[in-house]
């Protein structure tokens, strides 16, 4: 019993140190030859650390371009254990060589009912939202490419996020496409269809967008008059409408989907 007790607030210690120091690295190997690290990164734009996991594939053949996923929600794509399906494609040879980096979301409150989350993902024109879009565009970019000796080994760069993640993303696609080659944005609850106006129209980007036929009326009609705005924008986007609702489980399926069917990336 005495010993069971230890082992409980040794573990107890070990998710503390994990889940609440910003400084903590993790560093893990699987049986399928999977390597992932949790990390982070002091922004000098938000004046915090922030949080986000990295995988590489381990693999034996020596490998000159990766493509690399930047997604928002890093904590959920961990929770929803999109590594080790990745991992598994790619040892199988049925995706190519890809970098996965999973930024957490800020779940502090922000208010009543509110989260930081919330404002950064999808408050356009608040200082926290602008700061925000400049750590991940920018800042969190120059940090992978520095530490973990990417600069010259980068393919293809694709966005991944769903509901306001998603909705963060295609705000990125419409104020600086340049920025990913590729953009997959599921359910993209929040955005600002007004910034629609100020997009550059980048024939070198694609955009997918996805949502359910089964969500709440409220976002479908968003959706759709975003989906409309692009068009009349002639804007060269994809639109999935699944039979479904705003589901994590639907969103992790067409993201692998659209991986290994290139439906999406390829042009």
């Amino acid at each position: 019993m005495e010993r069971n007790k230890i082992k409980k607030v040794v573990n107890l210690f070990i998710f503390k140190v994990i889940v609440f120091n910003p400084l903590f690295l993790i560093i893990a190997q699987s049986k399928e030859n999977m390597i992932i690290k949790i990390d982070s990164i002091h922004s000098k734009y938000l004046n915090e650390y922030r949080k986000f996991f990295i995988y590489i594939p381990n693999l034996n053949d020596n490998i000159s371009k990766y493509d690399v996923i930047y997604a928002t929600d890093g904590q959920e794509i961990l929770d929803g254990k999109y590594i080790s399906k990745l991992d598994s494609l790619i040892q199988k040879k049925s995706i190519k060589p890809t970098v996965f980096i999973g930024v957490f979301s800020n779940e502090k409150k922000n208010g009543y009912n509110s989260y930081l989350r919330n404002v950064e993902y999808t408050y356009g024109n608040s200082p926290r939202y602008l700061n925000h879009k400049k750590f991940f565009a920018h800042e969190l970019m120059q940090h992978i490419n520095k530490n973990y000796d990417l600069s010259n080994k980068i393919g293809k760069k694709i966005f991944y996020g769903f509901s306001n993640g998603a909705a963060f993303g295609i705000d990125i696609f419409i104020c600086d496409n340049k920025k990913f080659d590729f953009y997959m944005c599921f359910s993209p609850l929040g955005v600002n269809v007004e910034n629609l106006e100020k997009i550059k129209n980048n024939k070198l980007s694609k955009l997918f967008i996805a949502y359910g036929n089964k969500e709440i009326f409220i976002a479908l009609d968003e959706y759709k008059k975003l989906c409309d705005k692009l068009k009349k924008s002639n804007v060269d986007f994809d639109e999935l409408v699944y039979t479904g609702g705003h589901d994590r489980i639907l969103w992790k399926n067409f993201f692998f989907q659209a991986l290994v069917n290139s439906q999406f990336t390829k042009k």
